[in-house]
């Protein structure tokens, strides 16, 4: 079982959806490949899920900050994307609410009409409902592949402490065996 790439994206889900950008030191220098990554990364997007790739791509003019915080999020479950196409593709459907969230939150702001206001707030309360869901799904299929996990490891322990006399019989026997063969291959 692949624990790593669900905990990845456990790790993404999880992540705060109005996250600050991370602080950088005084001595920090910029990622001289930071711009080619990005477009290695919008590559990829473009190739394997074209639609997220079409309401990405204008964000990178119209509203660069969503733009950045998305890729942030896209950068960290990159690496794991291939190896569960189900799951990344949850995932994207996820990110992709939270670009539709971050930009109903950014009209709301803006808003000055109360009563467009109060619509923007129920649409963004459907929004954030329904990741909220989506998110949670997510998390319950992680919990489940971990317990099969469990489950697995837990009954490979109980097998060995049922075999274990006949265990340690043959880890003697390859011990002894060893060291006869080491002892005739070095005279």
């Amino acid at each position: 079982m692949k624990l790593i790439p669900i905990i990845i994206m456990l790790i993404a889900v999880s992540s705060p959806l109005f996250s600050q950008p991370a602080q950088r030191g005084p001595h920090h220098r910029p990622d001289r490949n930071h711009g080619e990554r990005i477009e290695q990364l919008m590559e990829r997007i473009n190739s394997n899920f074209p639609d997220f790739y079409e309401k990405l791509e204008p964000l990178r003019e119209k509203n660069p900050e969503i733009h950045r915080k998305t890729l942030r999020k896209l950068s960290r479950f990159a690496r794991s994307e291939h190896r569960d196409p189900e799951s990344a593709q949850r995932l994207i459907d996820i990110f992709s609410l939270e670009i539709d969230l971050d930009l109903l939150v950014e009209k709301f702001v803006n808003e000055k009409d109360p009563a467009k206001r109060s619509e923007l707030r129920k649409e963004i309360q459907s929004v954030m409902s329904e990741t909220f869901d989506k998110k949670e799904e997510l998390k319950l299929d992680v919990i489940n592949r971990i317990e099969a996990n469990l489950a697995e490891k837990k009954e490979m322990y109980e097998k060995r402490q049922r075999d274990r006399t006949s265990i340690i019989k043959r880890d003697i026997e390859k011990i002894i065996q060893n060291r006869i063969d080491f002892k005739v291959n070095t005279e």
